[in-house]
């Protein structure tokens, strides 16, 4: 919400976008949300947030498990503005020649395949999948 009021005037993409886990951070995130505290697990290449992957194959990859235990989530995400992501982001950095900060993190501005997000606010699952 305060991201489409400090963006009135413009529409706030929320693009479908998938997060591969295992079944011990299934009941994490179904009772505690996506918790970035828990980042590193898997990478942070281009930020220390919870990872989103526009290709649902990419995301397969993460999802750890024998067949019918492999689990992704199907989320739509506030993605905001965003810059290109580094490892060594805690939080997204200052939007130039402003206080405020980017809404996520890519791994490239132009065509981007990752998302990196940092506060659960921006985040709704809206599928569990099961494979």
């Amino acid at each position: 919400m305060e991201l489409e009021l400090r963006h009135a005037c413009v529409t706030v993409e929320q693009p479908v976008l998938w997060h591969g886990t295992d079944q011990h951070a299934v009941l994490n995130i179904n009772h505690y949300g996506f918790n970035r505290s828990y980042c590193g697990k898997n990478a942070t290449l281009y930020g220390q947030g919870v990872y989103f992957a526009v290709s649902s194959s990419y995301s397969v990859g993460y999802a750890s498990g024998r067949p019918g235990q492999g689990q992704m989530y199907q989320c739509k995400v506030l993605v905001g503005q965003y810059t290109r992501g580094n490892s060594s982001y805690r939080v997204p950095p200052s939007k130039p020649g402003t206080f405020s900060v980017y809404e996520s993190l890519v791994d490239n501005v132009n065509k981007p395949s990752m998302y990196v997000i940092f506060h659960d606010s921006q985040i709704y699952p809206e599928y569990l999948i099961t494979f």
